[in-house]
């Protein structure tokens, strides 16, 4: 019954979850220079990959909507 009572106390859980939160923090490792470096500039070469596609698609659409409809700029 003890125990039953400790569980639901508020507080009791709250000092659980901040204990497990920095034991979670201590397992966290921090890159070091040369492979954050590598990670930055693999994500910005897959934002401007993702970026070229989609500017792609719009002007592909764009063409295909000035072509079907007859007004707008026509890409040559």
């Amino acid at each position: 019954m003890q125990k039953r009572n400790k569980a639901r106390n508020p507080f009791v859980a709250v000092v659980t979850f901040i204990k497990e939160v920095f034991a979670e923090l201590s397992k966290v490792v921090t890159p070091t220079k040369r492979e954050l470096i590598s990670y930055t500039t693999v994500v910005l070469v897959f934002v401007a990959l993702m970026m070229l596609f989609v500017f792609g698609l719009d002007a592909l659409s764009a063409w295909i909507m000035a072509n079907l409809f007859g007004n707008g700029v026509v890409l040559n």
